[in-house]
């Protein structure tokens, strides 16, 4: 296109009267139309200069334009159709490991073309089987869930989601009637667990031997997929030490509370395992509190977790040598967060139904470089 004053002349083949812009439009069609495929013009905006014409050049054609409207050019881009929605229900979102689950998953879920919803249970099972319910009337083609309170709460539900021919994905535990599952390898991950505390026993600790004390806490509700967790723990340190305490707990708070009640009992218990790092970190603040106001040695002090919650893989990979954290059996959560996505995903695209099952990673501070490396992977979805 090009612009500038002509001598008015009579256009060829398009009659006296000047053109407006829409009737330029469609003269430039009927011009490369009669040019055939070798001439393509393009208008990508028109503004209006007084007192100007607008030639328009092509082999054998001549459009000239005396009425001119401005045109803004303009870029419309088609968001692609969603695949369909999946929902996800933790059960527990205030746990320190969901977030590095769920926004891996939701990350994952946008990139494969599906929607994302999440449950807000929050250890309530009534409403995670509302939350569950809510995904069904909201027609989504997929739900992973992972059952807060065992398997028989949810049995009417899954039904309800097959037969609206949802596809239903156990998280932690396989769920019965269900599609597919993502479990931990959890008896394997409790006797790893397990065998670094009795290292620990053998090797560094700075107490008498005779007299070591032990305590875990559980969650029993949720069935096998905690008691897996839980079970081997107690059988291992019971058979060397002798019975220990126990108390339900998943959180910082509960677990500040019990660890205080069980060294009202024994002060000088030793050992601390949480069925998770959320409560262990709760045990850690009471100990922390001990040992301020008594004196107490932190080489008498073992403090353990399981899942690697960004806290505790931080304390692990500060490298104190008084710190009484010493390992979290982890799991690799920003991957276990993409699965989420990915299973539920690949089935409804017609792949054959695969289920998983996680290892966990004992890591203590001979491994702390692995613990800053897997924080410093974390922070991108919580910071």
């Amino acid at each position: 296109m090009r612009r500038g004053k002509i001598p008015a002349r009579r256009p060829r083949g398009l009659g006296a009267r000047p053109l407006t812009l829409f009737a330029l439009l469609g003269a430039l069609a009927l011009v490369a139309a009669a040019c055939g495929d070798s001439t393509e013009v393009t208008v990508v905006s028109i503004v209006e200069t007084p007192g100007e014409t607008v030639v328009v050049e092509t082999p054998g054609e001549t459009v000239v334009v005396t009425s001119i409207v401005e045109v803004e050019a303009t870029t419309t881009t088609t968001e692609p159709e969603s695949k369909g929605t999946i929902g996800f229900s933790y059960g527990n979102e205030g746990a320190g490991i969901y977030p590095i689950v769920a926004r891996p998953a939701a990350l994952e879920a946008e990139r494969r073309g599906y929607d994302w919803v999440e449950g807000a249970a929050n250890l309530d099972c009534d409403q995670q089987v509302q939350d569950i319910e809510g995904f069904i009337a909201q027609g989504v083609q997929a739900i992973v869930f992972l059952p807060l309170c065992g398997i028989e709460p949810y049995e009417n539900v899954v039904q309800q989601a097959k037969d609206a021919g949802i596809v239903v994905v156990g998280y932690s535990t396989a769920i019965p009637g269900g599609d597919s599952s993502i479990v931990y390898a959890n008896v394997d991950g409790a006797r790893a667990l397990a065998a670094e505390v009795l290292r620990w026993a053998q090797e560094d600790y700075t107490g008498d031997p005779d007299e070591i004390s032990w305590a875990i806490f559980t969650f029993d509700q949720c069935g096998t997929a905690c008691t897996d967790r839980t079970d081997p723990i107690k059988a291992i340190l019971e058979e060397e030490f002798g019975p220990g305490l126990e108390a339900e707990s998943v959180a910082a708070d509960t677990g500040l509370e019990a660890t205080e009640t069980f060294l009202q009992q024994d002060p000088g218990l030793n050992i601390v395992i949480g069925i998770n790092d959320s409560g262990a970190l709760g045990a850690r603040q009471a100990f922390l509190a001990q040992i301020e106001s008594e004196g107490r040695d932190p080489g008498e002090i073992f403090v353990a977790g399981m899942d690697g919650e960004i806290e505790a893989l931080e304390i692990i990979g500060a490298g104190d040598p008084n710190e009484i954290y010493r390992a979290s059996a982890a799991l690799l959560l920003d991957q276990l967060g993409q699965a989420v996505a990915d299973l539920p995903a690949n089935i409804l695209e017609g792949q054959p139904s695969t289920s998983l099952v996680l290892n966990y990673v004992i890591i203590t501070p001979e491994q702390a470089d692995l613990a800053n490396d897997i924080v410093a992977n974390y922070n991108q979805f919580v910071g």
